[in-house]
């Protein structure tokens, strides 16, 4: 299930920073797996954050079943 972040864009903050933006992937909260997108910050502003970090940036979908997920991605 573990599966190689692909990342696809990146954006230009304006404090300097760049965020790069994944594809839409299947991720997995407490409540449960959904279809979403990742991001990480390169050169951050924030000297308490780790440059680079990956975090969540966006939902796509409510939470479904793993299987419903893999159905969903495809489709897309």
């Amino acid at each position: 299930m573990a599966e190689e972040i692909k990342w696809e864009k990146q954006e230009f903050i304006d404090c300097g920073d760049t965020l790069v933006i994944s594809k839409s992937t299947i991720l997995r909260s407490a409540a449960g797996y959904y279809i979403g997108r990742l991001c990480k910050t390169i050169k951050c502003a924030n000297s308490n954050e780790r440059p680079g970090c990956i975090e969540p940036y966006d939902r796509m979908t409510g939470y479904m079943s793993y299987d419903k997920c893999v159905i969903y991605l495809n489709s897309m």
